[in-house]
């Protein structure tokens, strides 16, 4: 903002020195400006040097032009020369890598509800598995089990199909998303889905838990409440099921019981000094009649 309000403090005239440098200097300050209609002064001084006859300012503008496409705040599609053709300066490194970076295929995948949302780029086709799991079994083996694991990779899904994503989305090649709702025959389980971008060898996974448990935990005390989403009432008899990782790095059990009345358990209290040498906990909450849910936590501050 001072950087703004000191721009503006320069007395403008049409015979103004340097006036190309101001002009670049004012269009790169409209793409920090609040305009909901995006950067309006950049638009049109880019378009008055697209016939510059230098060929190193020329460009400058170019990359203007370039970034507000990107931004889709202009219709036209810019191919210049300038930027498709022989790179000359030090600056033509950042725009290749940029130009090489739009090209890449990127997929990323995040669950919302019983939705898959995919967000993508430069992936024409995915290929989606979906596996069964028993949580207690899974949790037991790798308590700590991050996105992206591939312990389901010797394992043949429960079901798995084909989907041919669109390479525009409202008139956009950027910021591509592909919703997908979960099967209905698999809603109600808890699966492990993973996603495969065809002919990229780029695999992205997440976890879909079909519960109704809220786990409320206050990591300073090492202590947890779990509740119903739908009701917000307090679960009691919840099974609630702990693994530690050390500071070198194993994965050792650490402890295990049931929620109280008030649906509470004490998650990091035990008689022997392990709690000493761990970095963080991992916990699993089940309940018969609300599903199960994993969390991880930190060690308590406060003992």
């Amino acid at each position: 903002d001072e950087a703004i309000e000191l721009f503006q403090s320069i007395a403008f005239n049409e015979n103004i020195e340097c006036r190309l440098q101001y002009d670049y200097l004012s269009a790169y300050l409209d793409f920090y400006t609040d305009d909901p209609k995006g950067p309006i002064i950049a638009r049109e001084i880019a378009a008055k040097y697209r016939n510059c006859p230098i060929f190193k300012k020329r460009k400058l503008f170019t990359d203007i032009e370039k970034q507000l496409s990107d931004l889709n705040y202009q219709s036209e599609v810019i191919d210049h020369p300038d930027v498709s053709g022989i790179h000359r300066d030090v600056g033509d490194r950042d725009r290749l890598m940029e130009d090489s970076a739009a090209s890449e295929p990127t997929i990323e995948l995040n669950i919302k509800g019983d939705e898959v949302i995919v967000d993508y780029q430069n992936v024409p086709e995915i290929t989606v598995n979906f596996y069964k799991m028993d949580i207690e079994l899974l949790f037991s083996t790798s308590p700590f089990m991050k996105e992206g694991s591939t312990t389901f990779s010797i394992v043949s899904p429960n079901l798995s199909f084909k989907i041919n994503l669109p390479d525009v989305l409202n008139g956009s090649k950027a910021n591509l998303k592909y919703n997908l709702k979960i099967p209905d025959e698999l809603r109600t389980s808890n699966v492990h889905i993973e996603i495969l971008a065809s002919g990229t060898g780029i695999v992205r996974t997440a976890t879909h838990y079909a519960n109704q448990l809220r786990v409320q935990l206050v990591e300073n005390y090492g202590q947890l409440t779990v509740i119903r989403k739908d009701s917000g009432t307090s679960i009691r008899q919840a099974y609630v099921k702990v693994y530690s990782k050390m500071k070198n790095g194993s994965v050792q059990f650490y402890k295990d019981g049931y929620t109280d009345l008030r649906g509470k358990f004490d998650y990091a209290s035990i008689s022997t000094d392990q709690k000493k040498n761990t970095s963080k906990f991992s916990i699993l909450v089940m309940s018969n009649t609300a599903g199960a849910v994993v969390r991880e936590a930190g060690v308590p501050s406060a003992d």
